[in-house]
């Protein structure tokens, strides 16, 4: 059996968990089994020690100050009452790191995720042509007693989004791009099938979703080259306008009434309000955040109305946001650092799309993306080395 399998099973199940519990400590465990049957060959490069580092000391950090100051780094009781496995859960993920890092290193490791993210937008793709061709709800995990957000009202009638094996398709939108994030970046001419990505994003039927599968459109258009050539650019007008105008027109529907009666639109503006506001009123947080433990005790407040609620999730305002309330200007400061080290603008585009998702750093999927960039750096620099030594 090739020993390669082990890394498309470790992906998968860290693809399927959003917080690092059973699925992504069997993630940990196929990466074993596969540095087993290499015999541990494979090189640790030594750039990869700069964030790993950097998440050690954070978690050391943070940790000590949960432990110190609860009453700022611990701030939701139940967070309290779980802080030893929370513990255990953010250790593990540094544990992950290290294992994703030396694991990844002499593999097409972006071919392999994008192979794991193809088989989440054909799973989406056949549960939308069923419900909408023939009626039927197509639904595995519903065989596991796991309920998904899948429904919408829409114009006084409920719309069925298809999630994949999410539990919501926001989720669905977040793990499929980070997952193919590697393979874009690294490539520039896609093959047809690569353009699904963004149509099945857009096909989750949200407002976040049209606008994250748009953007990746356009970037992968412009970074291919397709937008010159002019048949194949008639070709993705032919596919892509109809979805560009049936989601126009779900989005105007939804606004029709004006923003501030737009439930999701509003509460997440109130989130990145609530997020300025109050750290400018406490250096302490507004530097570092609450912590990696636990967050806010009025947004966790808010969170538990089903109705009548002023704010939006901690997740729901994009990464960036996600990021200055856990880490504050310290982790958003890293972030961009992560952003400008990736080189081409196209390249850009694409991370900044990936952090419009409702994706977080505590994601075991977010290691991938992490590895990316200094496996990217570390490539430039070995290319810039080969240059060198040819021309002296």
């Amino acid at each position: 059996m090739n020993n390669k399998v082990f890394l498309y099973l470790a992906v998968f199940c860290i693809s399927i968990d959003s917080y690092f519990r059973l699925r992504g400590i069997a993630g940990i465990g196929f990466l074993l089994i596969y540095l087993l049957t290499i015999k541990f060959e494979a090189k640790f490069n030594k750039t990869l020690l700069i964030p790993t580092v950097i998440m050690l000391v954070g978690f050391i950090v943070y940790t000590c100050l949960a432990f110190l100051f609860p009453n700022i780094y611990l701030q939701i009781p139940d967070d309290r009452d779980t802080f030893f496995f929370k513990v255990l859960d953010r250790l593990s993920l540094i544990i992950l790191a290290l294992m994703i890092f030396w694991s990844f290193n002499k593999v097409n490791y972006a071919l392999i995720l994008r192979k794991v993210a193809l088989f989440h937008i054909f799973y989406l793709l056949i549960q939308f042509v069923l419900y909408y061709g023939v009626g039927l709800k197509f639904d595995l995990l519903g065989i596991f007693g796991i309920e998904q957000r899948t429904s919408m009202d829409y114009s006084g009638s409920t719309v069925f989004r298809p999630a994949g094996l999410f539990w919501e398709p926001s989720n669905f939108a977040a793990y499929t791009l980070a997952l193919y994030l590697p393979y874009l970046v690294k490539n520039s001419n896609f093959q047809k099938k690569d353009f699904l990505l963004p149509v099945s994003i857009i096909l989750t039927l949200s407002s976040a979703a049209f606008l994250v599968g748009s953007l990746l459109l356009v970037t992968m258009l412009l970074k291919s080259g397709l937008i010159k050539r002019p048949k194949i650019l008639f070709t993705a007008l032919i596919i892509g306008l109809p979805l560009v105008y049936f989601g126009y027109n779900s989005q105007k529907d939804r606004f029709s009434d004006g923003v501030s009666d737009n439930a999701n639109t509003i509460l997440r503006t109130n989130l990145v309000e609530y997020a300025w506001e109050s750290r400018l009123n406490n250096p302490v947080l507004l530097i570092g955040g609450t912590g990696l433990y636990s967050y806010d005790l009025y947004i966790y407040k808010e969170e538990q109305y089903a109705y009548g609620r002023n704010i939006a999730s901690i997740q729901d305002a994009t990464l960036f946001v996600f990021t200055y309330l856990l880490t504050g200007v310290i982790g958003l400061f890293l972030l961009i650092l992560l952003i400008l080290n990736v080189k081409g603008f196209s390249n850009k585009l694409f991370v900044l799309t990936f952090m419009l998702t409702k994706i977080s750093f505590l994601f075991p999927i977010f290691l991938f993306f992490i590895y990316m960039v200094f496996e990217e750096k570390i490539s430039r620099r070995n290319a810039e080395k080969v240059k060198v030594e040819t021309t002296t």
